[in-house]
């Protein structure tokens, strides 16, 4: 509204910030509204910025403000952990479970997780693939965020070494956490 700041980003907590995620809400993201504006809300952010069109940066200008009221679709729809764990059961056949466990830990099993990099890139999706990753697999970071072809990719990489290598700290921990 015409009360908030220019600019809504991470760390403010007020009513602009409620109406932010109330409105990210509307369009299909699952988030709290609690008037926070912490990672959660930031990562919806920015993928409603990149499915908008709009630089995907995470701070709330007055494009993104606007794109957020006009909105009329759900970009910001997508699987459940549910169906997301039933499809990387389906994709990793040689090793379900250790898939899920992997994902679960990358993303809680969030397609439209995202994690900013220091370098200013990011990592994407299910299997959080960072862009360099994209790149080299010929996807874009709006493919890395369709859960089926984010957990389609993953599984290629899996397959080029037939282990998590490239999920080490996932790996790691799911080895860890299976001793018991």
């Amino acid at each position: 509204s015409s009360r908030c700041p220019v600019v809504v980003s991470m760390g403010q907590s007020d009513a602009c910030v409620h109406e932010l995620q109330s409105l990210l809400a509307r369009a299909g993201g699952r988030l709290d509204v609690d008037g926070a504006f912490g990672p959660v809300t930031q990562m919806r952010v920015v993928v409603f910025q990149l499915r908008s069109g709009l630089t995907p940066d995470g701070s709330v200008d007055e494009r993104t403000k606007r794109a957020l009221y006009e909105n009329e679709g759900k970009p910001l729809d997508s699987w459940t952990p549910d169906r997301v764990t039933r499809r990387i059961r389906e994709v990793f056949t040689e090793d379900p479970e250790r898939a899920v466990g992997i994902a679960d830990c990358a993303s809680y099993l969030d397609p439209l997780y995202t994690l900013p990099n220091s370098n200013a890139t990011r990592n994407w999706g299910v299997f959080q693939l960072y862009d360099g990753t994209l790149r080299k697999l010929g996807g874009t970071r709006e493919q890395a965020l369709d859960p089926d072809w984010n957990i389609r990719a993953a599984h290629r990489l899996w397959a080029l070494t037939h282990d998590f290598s490239a999920w080490r700290a996932c790996d790691r921990a799911y080895r860890a956490g299976s001793k018991g």
